[in-house]
This record gives structure tokens, sequence and C-alpha cells, in this order.
């Protein structure tokens, strides 16, 4: 074997192995491009991209927790005026207190 049989069978075998090591990142690659692309074709029922949030809908959301704390609050504040009224009812009851003082209680409460 003569020296330019060398060459050629030393760049053959350089060029084989390049060949073998691009084709292996051009699938990694094109696994990766397949993978992203079935994250981001998911939609939800209304075939909406679910990777996508609507401005509406985070709007609609953040109204929706504002009213939800809001009526938490009344709700909480409705019962502790049944609280009182169970209080005032059994004080009437048990002969504790008279209709009126409660009610001169209240008038106070109120001013």
């Amino acid at each position: 074997m003569d020296i330019r049989e060398i060459v050629i069978s030393i760049a053959v075998s350089l060029f084989a192995s390049y060949i073998v090591w691009r084709t292996s990142q051009i699938s990694t690659m094109a696994r990766h491009c397949l993978d992203l692309h079935d994250w981001h074709n998911v939609t939800d029922v209304d075939g909406v991209k679910v990777w996508y949030m609507r401005s509406s809908l985070e709007k609609a959301i953040e109204n929706l927790s504002v009213n939800v704390k809001e009526q938490t609050g009344v709700l909480h504040k409705m019962n502790e005026g049944s609280k009182d009224h169970s209080r005032d009812l059994k004080d009437i009851k048990e002969g504790n207190k008279t209709l009126k003082e409660i009610c001169e209680r209240i008038e106070r409460e109120s001013a």
C-alpha cells in the first residue's frame, strides 16, 4: 500500500466518522424539534393552545378573586352578627337581660 492509498483510507475513515457524528447531531436536533412541537401543539376543549392565556381570561380570574375576597369578608361579618344575635336571644331566654337592654346596647354600638 502506498502513501496515497493510506491518506485516502484515512480521509475516508475520518469522513465516515464525521458523517456518523453529524447524522447523530441532526437526529437529536430533529427529535428536539418534534418534542417542542408536541409541547406547543396541546389545546384545550375550546381549541386554544394550553400555553397561551388570553388577557381577558387573566382579567376575569383576577376580578373573580377580588369578588371572592369581598364576599368572604361580608360572610364573616354576617357570621359575627349571627353569633351576637344568638347570644342576645340566649340572654333573653335565660332572663339575664331584657329586650330593652339589648336594644340600648345595639343602638350604642351603631352610633
